[in-house]
């Protein structure tokens, strides 16, 4: 997640939707007391070799905030992999809910909140190319997207509260170059083209429906059932 509390602009960081390349974009226009969540090493060498430039400080205005204070919340329910807190940093992603507790409504009703998504099915390849990147020999992308865990395959839980979409824009992968000229306008960025950061992990480029069995498919249509309806997905055949 990041937080430009110059351009009062929220980004909630989805799986799989070029979210890395956006958190260098972003990052570029950020300053002391934003938040940013940390980058990796390469991740910040990549974007420096492209001439993006990072701030030191990932500072937030909350001077103190642990996991044990997020358990009080209401309905709060922990997720450690999604989001762990250690004195001013940010480590993990945030979802819309806890970014709103976090930030508190005044930031989180004044400043743009969006995010992107991206069609189900093809992400879910993308998710296993990238996981098994480094593996020798890694599973086979059926058996794997079948026994993947929920929170791998669909984002809906980060950028919606109560099931409803909880952001004011929700860009879309698939047309990524125009929604992020939007955004930028929107924000009065200057409008660069977005890094291709992780963009070299799939080695098989054929369309989702010569990779996928109906097993698979019923699978993602069952896990990311919400995503589907809202944006109108469908599988499509090549």
């Amino acid at each position: 997640m990041i937080v430009s509390h110059n351009y009062k602009f929220i980004f909630i960081k989805t799986a799989k939707t070029a979210g890395t390349s956006m958190t260098i974009y972003l990052s570029h226009f950020c300053g002391e007391g934003d938040l940013i969540t940390r980058l990796k090493k390469e991740e910040i060498e990549y974007g420096n070799s492209l001439g993006y430039r990072f701030p030191h400080g990932f500072k937030t205005q909350v001077k103190s905030l642990k996991l044990a204070v997020w358990k009080m919340i209401k309905n709060f329910q922990s997720d450690q992999q999604l989001m762990k807190t250690s004195g001013y940093k940010i480590r993990k992603n945030l979802s819309a809910y806890s970014a709103q507790m976090y930030l508190g409504q005044q930031v989180w009703n004044n400043y743009f909140k969006f995010c992107f998504e991206r069609d189900p099915f093809d992400k879910a390849v993308s998710l296993y190319y990238w996981h098994t990147r480094d593996m020798e020999k890694g599973p086979e992308i059926n058996e794997y997207i079948q026994k993947a865990d929920r929170s791998k395959l669909s984002n809906w839980r980060l950028y919606t509260i109560d099931d409803q979409v909880a952001v004011d824009f929700v860009g879309r992968y698939e047309n990524l170059d125009e929604d992020v000229r939007f955004v930028a306008e929107k924000l009065g960025l200057p409008n660069h083209s977005l890094p291709n950061a992780k963009g070299d992990s799939r080695s098989n480029h054929q369309h989702y429906s010569q990779i996928l069995n109906q097993d698979s498919r019923r699978h993602i249509e069952i896990v990311c059932a919400k995503e589907i309806e809202m944006f109108k997905y469908s599988w499509v055949t090549e």
